[in-house]
Parts: structure tokens; C-alpha cells; sequence
């Protein structure tokens, strides 16, 4: 994706951030220095997916889905409320994290109370006793509640 192709996605990812629903929309950072803002909503039918960096909160509703990486790779966030419900979908394909697996990086609080929906992806087979950290969190801020399935 160009330059000028990337711009045009994250401006259409703020003005359709707040009506997501009936669509999969997909959000992919290729340039660091980009960044989408401001509060989003994934409501029934809706999907965000991609790397690099959300400056808000993610509110992700029952049926809706938050996909991190790009196979894979990592995304950051402030706050994550699953609290309605929704999807954590994530690929592994190896032991590192953002390289091999996807990872969600949270800064702020994290209210889960979704499905986690894993998968591997280049014939990885998952190994006994390996950890996989899907999900980060500063330390400082709380984490409540659990994958429902």
C-alpha cells in the first residue's frame, strides 16, 4: 500500500470508527509515525484488524471483533472494554511475540468478558508447556474479568 493509499484509509477509518456495524472494516498501519485517535466502538458485524497504534479507548460490543497483527504483529491501545461481549481473535505461529505471534498492547485498563478465538497460521504446531502473551497491560492500570471461551 502506498503512502497516499495509507492516508486515505486512516481518514476513512476516523469518520467510519464510529459506525461500524454490518461491515468488516479493516485498519493497517504501515508507516509508524501514523496513528488513529479517538474513541472506537466495534459494534455487531464489525471488525477492526491491523498494526501499530489507537490513541483512545476500543469499546468492542457483542459480536464485534478485534483482530491484532497483520500475521503477525502487534497493536496498541489505551483502554480495552470487552465488557459487552465481542471477540479477541490472534494468530500464533511461532514463540515471539509481534514477530511470530500477534500481540495487543494495553496502557490503560482492560475489561474482558470476550471469546478468544486463536489460530496458527505456516503450519505452526502448538507445543506443550510454551506461554504465549497475548495480551499486555502497563502494570498500573486494573485488569478484571476473563475470556468467556
Amino acid at each position: 500500500m502506498n503512502k497516499l493509499k495509507t492516508k486515505a484509509l486512516l481518514l476513512s477509518a476516523k469518520v467510519a470508527s464510529r459506525i461500524l456495524s454490518n461491515f468488516v472494516f479493516v485498519i493497517s498501519f504501515f508507516i509508524s509515525s501514523f496513528a488513529l485517535s479517538g474513541t472506537i466502538t466495534v459494534n455487531s458485524g464489525g471488525t477492526i484488524k491491523g498494526i501499530g497504534t489507537i490513541a483512545g479507548d476500543v469499546i468492542v460490543k457483542d459480536g464485534g471483533t478485534l483482530e491484532t497483527g497483520q500475521s503477525p504483529g502487534c497493536l496498541a491501545i489505551d483502554n480495552l472494554d470487552y465488557s459487552d461481549g465481542g471477540a479477541l481473535t490472534a494468530e500464533i505461529g511461532g514463540s515471539t511475540a509481534c514477530s511470530e505471534y500477534d500481540q495487543l498492547q494495553v496502557t490503560g485498563t482492560v475489561t474482558l468478558g470476550s471469546s478468544l478465538n486463536l489460530s496458527t497460521y505456516n503450519s505452526y504446531l502448538l507445543n506443550g508447556g510454551e506461554r504465549y502473551t497475548l495480551l499486555t497491560n502497563d502494570g498500573v492500570d486494573p485488569v478484571s474479568g476473563i475470556f468467556t471461551g
